[in-house]
């Protein structure tokens, strides 16, 4: 709070000179003022109070412990005392993980982030709870890591089964159980999902009990060893 007041106290004498975004996020949320990539804002902000000077003694131990275990891993790091994630639960160290801006563009360079968040159960529950809950937490862009990752992501065959009617789940069930011991191969159960079933290598349709594929019908003890004489015909579908 004591930074939010000094931060609210700084830019306030710039008022007139933020951007009118920065202006109502001044009155709404002062730390989103932040993260603008305005000019004439990031120049206001090149002076503006910087958090790290409103650190207790048990947050700035924790933030050297963890920098000091970045650098014993060898893994890269700046510090950026105006990152701000857009969820506020958060209580501790957050992070971005960024890949270089002209790869995928800067808007674009954020391929993962995250952060520390200890009082979220109670927040989101009754607030009857007392204990303490550490918690960590991170979310991952997968189509921007594939992007820019060399690293060649297995081809995958794809089985879809379709019930046509609810009763049919059950079985659906077991034959999905039945086709995951194909290490190669990721089965789906749709219902409706016409845009899914389009991806996929093969359709197994489950109707009264009944299993066929292709149009011929399979007994539940046979269905691996059909399915498997399929896939075998069929060129892999990519990962999307």
């Amino acid at each position: 709070m004591a930074y939010t007041n000094s931060l609210i106290a700084y830019l306030s004498k710039y008022r007139s000179e933020l951007s009118k975004t920065s202006q109502l996020k001044l009155d709404s949320n002062p730390l989103r003022t932040l993260e603008s990539t305005e000019l004439g804002d990031r120049q206001i902000l090149e002076n503006a109070p910087s958090i790290l000077d409103y650190l207790d003694a048990s947050s700035k131990k924790s933030f050297a412990t963890f920098q000091n275990l970045l650098e014993e891993l060898s893994i890269p790091f700046r510090v950026n005392p105006r990152l701000i994630r857009g969820l506020e639960y958060y209580t501790g160290i957050v992070f971005e993980v960024k890949c270089a801006p002209e790869i995928l563009g800067r808007s674009q360079s954020t391929i993962a982030a995250g952060g520390r968040y200890d009082r979220m159960v109670p927040k989101w529950t009754s607030g009857n709870f007392t204990l303490f809950h550490g918690a960590t937490g991170w979310a991952i862009g997968v189509d921007r890591v594939s992007l820019v990752s060399s690293l060649k992501l297995p081809r995958r065959k794809f089985v879809c089964i379709v019930p046509e009617l609810d009763a049919d789940y059950t079985l659906c069930l077991q034959i999905s159980r039945l086709l995951r011991q194909n290490e190669d191969t990721d089965v789906l159960i749709a219902d409706g999902d016409d845009k899914l079933k389009r991806k996929v290598s093969l359709r197994v349709r489950v109707e009264n009990g009944t299993i066929t594929i292709n149009g011929s019908e399979v007994k539940l003890e046979e269905i691996v060893m059909h399915v498997k004489q399929l896939l075998d015909t069929i060129d892999e579908n990519p990962i999307h």
